[in-house]
């Protein structure tokens, strides 16, 4: 259905508001498909949200996302040496290993959903896992997001209207180098 364009996500979000100033801080996006390890990673990113805060309360609000980014800057050197898990179902239908091998030169693996969240789930190491987050309500465009399954901390995120594609590989290849 994703990679038909067919498939308009589910747009779930948990909020995080300070209680005595009942401000939003933060929403994160819950994953395109349900799962424990979507979960996980969503409570690792208030975690890393609360750490900031706690060294940077100057940081609330939009400044945090910036900070995300930030971070993802020092991670994107660790595709070189790690393996990218993408799940099956979160391909599209376009995707084309052989294409992928021209213009992506470190390792990705296609798991089962179980290898997936797996890997997050006993924070291994050298290991980065993708996740379809969805876009904005009622909007058919995903997130692709690639995460450190050992923290959860992003690496690489890019806007798409489809499942997982060579797109994705030719943005961080270039990131890379």
């Amino acid at each position: 259905k994703i990679a038909e364009g067919k498939n308009f996500p589910n747009y779930s979000v948990i909020n995080l508001y300070l209680s005595e100033e009942q401000d939003l801080l933060l929403t994160f996006r819950l994953p395109v498909a349900e799962s424990e390890a979507g979960i996980v990673y969503s409570i690792r990113q208030f975690e890393f949200t609360f750490d900031l805060l706690e060294k940077h309360p100057e940081r609330k609000g939009p400044e945090i996302y910036g900070h995300n980014y930030y971070e993802s800057e020092l991670n994107v050197p660790k595709a070189k040496t790690s393996v990218i898990y993408l799940k099956q179902e979160e391909l599209d239908s376009g995707f084309k290993p052989e294409k992928i091998s021209k213009i992506y030169k470190y390792q990705y693996k296609i798991v089962s959903n179980e290898e997936w969240e797996n890997a997050i789930l006993q924070k291994k190491p050298d290991i980065i896992c993708a996740i379809l987050l969805p876009g904005n309500l009622n909007a058919g465009k995903y997130y692709h997001m690639f995460f450190c399954a050992s923290d959860c901390k992003m690496v690489f995120n890019i806007q798409s209207n489809i499942g997982f594609c060579a797109d994705d590989f030719d943005r961080l290849s270039q990131m890379v180098k």
